[in-house]
Parts: structure tokens; sequence; C-alpha cells
């Protein structure tokens, strides 16, 4: 029996010891600019978030507006920007300075970066597992991950932006959503649960990006209860995903200021809970499941009266002339794509209409190893499904992930 345990521990051990180095592999993966240039400057707007962060270590408060980036206004700082990313980079810096005693700021950053691309290896790992049940595949998922030519180009140490940490925090919901689902017992599918809504709402508040994410997992979940039977423990899950958003859109400044609540993505989701309260009154007085014909009609019906609202409303919410906008700068990207086509990607053709910097170039070589490490990603995942096809395929697992 004690070497029975033993065993196990010294498995487990080399496990999370593979996903330690794998962590450290992509974290000095990403630090490899440092090595031809050791004064290394910022990327794009990269140093727009350093000038936040000095003024947040300086006086401890992340300042109301940075007069040297719109000029000559200024950006207004506490309405624009989710402040998590902001305070994250700060305590890693008092970590730094504390352990190893590196007191410079940059060197911090740059530090901080590249360990939270690297640490796109847990969120991913903890999926795979969560799945397959298999630890190797979840190792192989892990190692691409962290190995991704456009992840690592994207995550560089001089890439400073929040869409780093905050696509680690929105897989880690993820992550332990799917966890939830995959639960065999309910207390741990509740913990599960709630860490889920937790690192959703850290997420939202470290890159605004994530609430387009999270409407795109509400359309998921939202097809997955209409395609499979009875699957109250997902209405449940969305009802706490949910709340986790709408407690957001009244916790950050930058969402009250914009007024997100009132917005079309507020409503799609509000609509989608609703949805989900309804079908489970359903199941619950009725004790039946209803057919996909019923709920997908039950759905749209939810989801015309939410987005009717909140068109009606969205002439009260001042962010939908900066949406008004967006559309407005798309135009002018496409007429630039075609005055200007040696410029790679639509994001470059933005960042030099906006006369930022100069755009980064990506070659076809690594964009091209981007797509076939996507494609031996999409590969593995139906690899994994072969070898767990005792289980039913049409899940919500694997609904969702794929």
């Amino acid at each position: 029996m004690i070497k029975e345990h033993f065993d196990k521990l010294m498995y487990h051990t080399a496990i999370v010891t593979a996903l330690c180095a794998i962590i450290v592999f992509g974290w000095q993966l990403r630090m490899i600019p440092l090595l031809n240039n050791p004064i290394l400057e910022l990327q794009r707007d990269s140093d727009f978030h350093y000038r936040i962060c000095i003024e947040l270590l300086t006086t401890g408060k992340i300042p109301s507006i940075d007069k040297l980036s719109i000029y000559p206004i200024g950006k207004k700082i506490f309405e624009e920007c989710p402040p998590i990313f902001y305070y994250a980079t700060v305590a890693f810096h008092h970590l730094a300075a504390f352990l190893l005693k590196i007191r410079d700021l940059k060197a911090n950053i740059f530090s901080f970066n590249s360990l939270c691309g690297a640490l796109m290896a847990v969120p991913v790992f903890l999926t795979t597992f969560s799945i397959t049940r298999r630890n190797y595949l979840a190792l192989i998922a892990a190692f691409a991950s962290v190995t991704l030519p456009l992840g690592i180009t994207r995550s560089y140490a001089n890439f400073y932006r929040p869409e780093v940490l905050g696509s680690v925090l929105f897989l880690m919901s993820f992550s332990f959503l799917i966890r939830a689902i995959n639960a065999g017992k309910p207390v741990r599918a509740a913990a599960e649960i709630i860490l889920s809504s937790v690192f959703l709402v850290l997420a939202i508040g470290t890159w605004r990006m994530n609430i387009l994410f999270f409407v795109i997992l509400s359309f998921a979940m939202l097809l997955t209860v209409i395609l499979l039977k009875e699957r109250k423990n997902l209405c449940v899950f969305y009802l706490a995903l949910s709340a986790g958003y709408l407690s957001s859109c009244s916790l950050f400044p930058y969402l009250q200021a914009h007024k997100y609540i009132f917005s079309v993505s507020s409503f799609f989701i509000i609509s989608t809970a609703l949805f989900m309260l309804l079908y489970l009154w359903f199941l619950k007085v009725r004790k039946i499941s209803l057919p996909i014909f019923s709920k997908t009609i039950a759905a749209i019906l939810c989801i015309v009266i939410g987005l009717s609202i909140s068109f009606f409303l969205i002439k009260y919410d001042p962010f939908a002339s900066l949406e008004n906008t967006s559309f407005s700068v798309v135009k002018l990207v496409i007429a630039e794509w075609f005055n200007n086509p040696d410029i790679l990607t639509a994001e470059d053709r933005i960042i030099k209409f906006a006369g930022e910097t100069p755009p980064m170039q990506i070659s076809d070589f690594v964009e091209r190893w981007g797509y076939s490490w996507a494609i031996i990603l999409l590969l593995l995942y139906f690899y994994a499904n072969y070898l767990t096809k005792g289980r039913e395929l049409l899940e919500e697992s694997h609904l969702l992930v794929f």
C-alpha cells in the first residue's frame, strides 16, 4: 500500500515537473529578443501601458488622464482601460524586487509579459486532461500552446499589452467550466464553476475583448443546451457565469463609464440567461425534456426580445458612438488595404492608419507554421475523441471545445 502511494506520488510529481519545464521553456522562448538587444524597447502601444505602470508605482493609483496619448486632450485612462492588468504588473514588480532584488520596472515587465504568455500552458493542460483523462496528451497540448509561432510573436517580452494576461485568465475560466462539466460530485462542480466565474471577472477586468469571447462562449453554451437533452447543470453553470459578467459591468469603472450593462453584448447574455432560467423552470414543472425545435424557438424569442430592448436603449449608451467609429475605421482600413498591399496583416494596417508605430512585419513562413500548429491541435483533439470513444461524443465539453 505504501509503495503504491509512493509510486502515485512520484508519477504526479513527474507530471507537475514536466508542466513546469514547459512553462519555463515558453518563458525563456519569449525572452529571446533580449539576447540580441539587451536594451530592447517596448513595441507599439506598450509604452502607453508602461507609463500607466510608472504612475501607479509612484502615486499608488492609476492616472485619470494620460496627456501623451491623444493630443491635446489626453486619454481618459480611468474610463478606457481595464485596471487589473496594471495592478498585476506592479504586484509582480514588487515581488521581483523583494525576492530577486530586481528593481528595474522595464526589466520586470519583460519577465512578467513573457511569463504570462508561457502560463497559457496551464489552462490548456487542465482542459485537455479534463476531456481526455490522459496526462501525456495534456502535456503535448500544453507544449504546443506555448510554441505556437503566432502566439509567441504576440507575447514577446517587449510586446506588453493586456491581451497576453487577459487571454490566460479567460482560458482559465473556460478550463474550470470544462472541469465543472466533467466533475462527478456536485460540491466539486460548484467549486469549479465559482472559480470559473472569478476568473471571468478577472479576465474582463484585464482585457475588454474577453467580453466578445464570453458572448461567443454564451452562444456555444446555448447551442449545446438546445442540441442535448436535460443539461440542467450547464444551465446552472451559465447562470453563474452570466452573474460574474454582470457583476463586472458594475464593478469596473471603465465598464461603468460606457454603460456596458446596456450594450448589445449584455442584452444577448441576459437573454441567454433568461432562456436558461425558463428551461430549468420547465424541466422542474413538466419533468420532461423539450424537443430541439421547441428549444430553438424559445431561445430565438428570448434573444429577439432582449436585443429589441437593447436597440431601444442603445441611444443612451455613450459606447455606441465608439462602436460606430470602429465601423468607420474598418472602411478606412479596407481602403488602405488596396492602396498598400505590401503590409501583411489587418492589424498592421490599423496600426499604420493610426500612425502609432511602424507596422510589425510577420513573414508568411511564421504565419503558415502557426496554421500548421493549429491543424496539429485539431488532429490531437480528434485523436483524443478516438481514444475516448466509449464516452458519448456529443457531450458538453466536446461541443464547447469545438
